[in-house]
């Protein structure tokens, strides 16, 4: 008597980036897996840490979209990037619209040509142009990935971008880059749009993992650096989803 025929092999592919996005990663190790084991039934599961694909995962694990648009790069030049509204499994304090911005779509070192990349010039100003663009689509909840950075300005670009003016002891503003925050002497936030709301903001730990489809998350250690956990300022800011991982059978 024959038994049951067995099981197609499950397997669970969760990747980080490794310089592609999550969900290129994950896509590609499927189809390597496919070739050795052609009746698998693989789960995709993109990991993102704040880096490259952060806000593609998101989207996907969600029912969310991407927006394109463009916007500055860390040269000062005009780059094509992207931001994320994410699905209504995704939703802030009150039921707030929430966006995904990741620094690696608009400021990552690939966008610095090797002959100009000097971190003291370089800036975060597209960071917050994205986070304005998501604002003014409805987003009232903006998660901002801070992965994959070819800048050190500390994020006073995108500050500049969101309107505000930072000045020297002698009231001029400075310059874009992180080399002239030396002379910072004064913040000047007169200039914010009035007309916003103010968004919870949540900038997650470089060196966290996101489970973007199962909305899953922790802070390891990293070798070389103090352990760092970077709070929401709403706990109801944070990603919600009922999505689960992509399931793909092969034939």
């Amino acid at each position: 008597m024959n038994g049951p025929a067995p099981r197609p092999l499950g397997l669970a592919v969760a990747p980080s980036g490794f310089k592609l996005s999550a969900r290129e990663a994950a896509e590609a190790i499927a189809e390597g897996l496919r070739r050795v084991v052609p009746d698998a039934d693989t789960d995709l599961i993109p990991l993102v840490d704040g880096g490259k694909g952060t806000a593609e995962a998101l989207a996907a694990a969600t029912g969310g979209a991407l927006h394109h648009l463009t916007a500055t790069g860390p040269t000062g030049a005009t780059v094509p990037t992207h931001f994320a509204l994410l699905g209504p499994g995704a939703r802030g304090p009150a039921g707030a619209r929430t966006a995904a911005v990741e620094m690696a779509a608009v400021a990552e070192l690939s966008l610095v040509p090797p002959d100009q990349r000097d971190r003291g010039a370089t800036t975060t100003r597209g960071v917050g142009e994205l986070i304005r663009a998501a604002l003014d689509f409805g987003a009232r909840c903006v998660l901002v990935g801070c992965g994959d950075s070819g800048t050190s300005d500390g994020g006073a670009g995108a500050l500049q971008a969101l309107g505000a003016r930072l000045l020297d002891a002698d009231g001029r503003e400075l310059p874009p880059g992180g080399r002239a925050l030396t002379r910072l002497a004064r913040v000047d936030r007169s200039r914010l749009d009035p007309g916003w709301p103010r968004p919870n903001c949540w900038s997650p730990a470089t060196r966290s993992t996101c489970c973007a489809a199962r909305t899953r998350r922790a802070w390891p250690g990293s070798s070389g650096r103090r352990r760092t956990r970077v709070r929401p300022r709403s706990r109801s800011c944070r990603p919600r989803s009922n999505a689960g991982p992509t399931s793909s059978r092969a034939t």
